[in-house]
């Protein structure tokens, strides 16, 4: 159960976190608790559209040498007792959703629609899956804003959109080496290349340091002092995909030290500086 649930991919909803840091609201109870239980519904929201994908895919994923260990694919869990827990699990979620906020269950509903879509189609047609990726992230942070009842710069949103995208392009570009190695699994692939994913990864990746820039002159130019690490972090990333062929990215992510470390860095030093800022 804990398996399709992929407790490991919750670190993607870290984003919703993202507004309460940038608008600094962090020193409000209220915001931080409104924030943390829209960290959990996305957690919960995540798992559920992990499932409705794992139901999807569960005849390919019988013949992929690491997700045939899948639990639906593997018999472990039967795919009626998968229906029956997203049954459950959606109606919940979206109750919790518009008692944090109405808005907030707008965000819920708009992701869990997204993501189903993305299951049964989206994935299959090429770009239009990496953004799809992409929205679902610039989700968690409109439903993070909501949540608190707050409004982001739009550079904020531009900047998680180029972002989502560097990570979408690189997590095919890593399917694609895999790939080659033993045997095709997912249609989209057959149009794209390394060379190609190597490009839209790059343009992504400078497209978020300009806007991640504009964001910071424009509006919090205290979190200037966060830039350093940034690059650090996209460096390390990028160090990691060229030593490790994994298919997913994100748990590589999760288990490298330095990694961590960076993001705890990041986040405490733009806690601190946003703090020290006079109002």
């Amino acid at each position: 159960m804990i398996r399709l649930l992929r407790p490991a991919q919750w670190l993607k909803n870290g984003f919703v976190l993202a507004p309460l840091i940038f608008s600094r609201s962090f020193t409000s109870a209220n915001a931080v608790l409104h924030s943390l239980a829209a960290f959990a519904i996305f957690c919960g929201a995540a798992s559920a559209a992990y499932i409705i994908n794992d139901l999807f895919d569960r005849e390919s994923d019988r013949a992929h040498p690491v997700k045939r260990l899948r639990p639906i694919a593997s018999g472990e869990i039967s795919p009626r007792a998968a229906v029956t827990i997203v049954t459950i699990a959606i109606p919940l979620l979206l109750v919790a959703a518009f008692f944090v906020a109405p808005k907030f269950l707008l965000a819920v509903a708009l992701y869990l629609g997204l993501t189903t879509f993305y299951s049964i189609r989206l994935k299959t047609m090429p770009i239009v899956d990496l953004f799809a990726i992409a929205c679902g992230f610039v989700l968690r942070v409109w439903g993070g804003a909501v949540a608190i009842d707050v409004v982001l710069s739009v550079w904020m949103f531009i900047t998680t959109l180029s972002l989502a995208l560097y990570l979408a392009a690189t997590k095919r570009r890593q399917e694609l080496l895999t790939t080659t190695a033993a045997g095709g699994f997912r249609a989209v692939l057959q149009h794209y290349t390394v060379a190609l994913m190597d490009y839209y990864s790059g343009m992504a990746v400078v497209a978020t340091f300009v806007f991640y820039g504009l964001y910071i002159v424009t509006v919090r130019p205290q979190l200037a002092a966060t830039v350093p690490v940034v690059l650090f972090g996209v460096f390390r990333y990028r160090y990691l995909l060229e030593i490790n062929h994994d298919e997913s990215p994100t748990d590589r992510l999760v288990r490298d030290p330095q990694m961590i470390v960076c993001a705890l860095l990041w986040a405490a030093i733009a806690v601190l500086v946003l703090y020290f800022e006079p109002s």
